[in-house]
């Protein structure tokens, strides 16, 4: 891939990927979508102003409904952080005239190329256009299309042996249900992912804020039932058969 900020190699993405290749039209997607709003924090500055909000709020800050000095939290904030800055850390800025919206058509065209985090990621940014009820429902067929795409990328991946297709299918079954919301497959697919070798290295915080997502929607008959749903999942992942 072309070295340098977005300014210095967008075009040069935007023709490899218009040639076919979907290494470069993902790479456009993940910049479009993550990377506007990036502004880069030296690892240690980072982790002072964490220390100082902490400090300075006390048990009165909160962030998704766990206090600042949770270390959950704070795990999650760091993975969040690092994973960005591998994205995003050369980037720059965006021009005004590119649209965030502008990544789902570069993940598809990625996907279509066989590009398998494409394939995931294309659901996970294929309705962001679309950020209220009715703007779901004034756009129902185009809405309709992208979730049977979403679908279908979702399974592909799957099938190529993803680790991040079993995230996402936990996902688009529970706290994000694009898919229809069913907990029990929503914790399956989650605890599948976490026996892969990927899903395994997961910094323990992040695994338990995670889980606890998928949890807050779960009774415990569901829970239950997860458990060898997900052993079904993980010998179909293995097998690079479809998910069931």
């Amino acid at each position: 891939m072309p070295q340098g900020s977005f300014l210095e190699t967008h075009k040069e993405l935007e023709v490899r990927a218009r040639a076919g290749d979907a290494r470069a039209a993902y790479r456009l997607g993940q910049i479009i979508s993550r990377c506007r709003e990036y502004r880069p924090i030296p690892g240690g500055a980072f982790t002072e102003m964490l220390a100082q909000a902490i400090a300075k709020a006390g048990s009165s800050m909160s962030l998704g409904g766990r206090r600042m000095d949770d270390p959950d939290l704070l795990d999650t904030l760091l993975y969040g952080k690092d994973r960005m800055d591998a994205i995003c850390g050369e980037v720059g800025d965006l021009p005004a005239s590119v649209r965030k919206g502008d990544a789902r058509a570069w993940f598809e065209l990625a996907a279509e190329g066989g590009h398998a985090k494409a394939m995931v990621d294309y659901a996970a940014f294929a309705f962001e256009e679309f950020p209220s009820d009715a703007d779901l429902l004034d756009n129902a067929a185009e809405v309709l299309a992208r979730r049977e795409r979403a679908r279908g990328y979702l399974r592909r991946a799957f099938e190529a042996g993803e680790p991040e297709s079993l995230l996402a299918l936990a996902a688009s079954h529970g706290h994000r249900a694009y898919l229809g919301r069913n907990m029990t497959d929503a914790l399956a697919y989650w605890k599948a992912y976490r026996r892969t070798g990927e899903g395994s290295r997961l910094p323990q915080g992040v695994a338990r804020m995670m889980e606890a997502q998928l949890l807050e929607h779960a009774n415990p008959q569901q829970v239950r039932d997860s458990e060898r749903r997900s052993l079904e999942i993980l010998q179909a992942f293995q097998q690079r058969k479809a998910p069931l």
